[in-house]
């Protein structure tokens, strides 16, 4: 469905450039996802499995929040957890096919897996229907432009300084993989990045959830917030056009 409706699009924008046209796809696909399985559902569609339903419909109002997610043979943790802690688990990094974009000008993307580097502040279980479930890591992630490099050892360097403007920090915590940063002792404010191999999975319970908080969330359709002491944080769960979308 996701090709359905950028050809849609296309169809319907014919003179907008291919970059617009991405953007428009980005900003309508949701809502369009939600009615259209809707009313193919409602015509007795076979095509729609309970899994797509469940997807359209978006997330039950309740969801759980967690401090620390095993998955992919990795022991993640929060970062508000290591203020306390000697070790180091909130360093996250994830690899996406994306078109990337010049300048915003550019109307000639180039195609290409693209890595982004950050660190985990929340992660997010919600329930949809029929008993699914999705485990989101919402993260900080430096910007491609001016916070990732290069050394002349070929090692890559972070700033958590110069953050991505993005609206769209979550991504599915089957799509993590972990990494260090080590502090660069001659320059400020950067990071060397160091990759980690996964634990065996014998020593750990894939997909296990530890450290359990007492968390309510609310979702988009119900005027979402996170409760959790004296935090207050609206979150937006449509996926809104960004950095990741248009300039990788």
């Amino acid at each position: 469905m996701h090709r359905q409706h950028e050809t849609i699009i296309n169809n319907q924008y014919p003179r907008l450039s291919k970059r617009q046209r991405a953007i428009k796809h980005t900003e309508e696909f949701t809502s369009w996802f939600s009615d259209t399985v809707g009313e193919m559902f409602a015509a007795g569609n076979e095509d729609i499995s309970e899994e797509l339903r469940a997807l359209a419909q978006g997330p039950n109002c309740v969801a759980r929040k967690y401090k620390g997610f095993i998955i992919n043979g990795f022991r993640f943790r929060v970062k508000e957890v290591e203020e306390k802690r000697k070790t180091q688990n909130s360093g996250v990094i994830v690899t996406a096919k994306t078109e990337s974009y010049a300048s915003v000008r550019d109307n000639n993307p180039i195609s290409g897996d693209v890595t982004y580097y950050g660190v985990l502040n929340d992660i997010l279980e919600l329930d949809y229907l029929s008993g699914k479930k999705v485990t989101l890591f919402n993260c900080d992630w430096v910007s491609q432009r001016s916070g990732k490099k290069e050394d002349d050892d070929g090692f890559t360097l972070v700033n958590f300084t110069r953050l991505m403007p993005t609206t769209e920090p979550f991504i599915l915590a089957s799509q993590a993989q972990q990494v260090f940063y080590v502090e660069d002792p001659t320059e400020k404010d950067w990071h060397v990045v160091i990759r980690t191999t996964p634990r065996d999975q014998f020593d750990q319970k894939v997909n296990s959830r530890e450290d359990d908080i007492e968390t309510q969330l609310q979702s988009h359709a119900c005027n979402p917030q996170i409760q959790d002491g004296d935090i207050n944080v609206d979150i937006t769960w449509a996926r809104e056009h960004d950095e990741f979308d248009a300039y990788g």
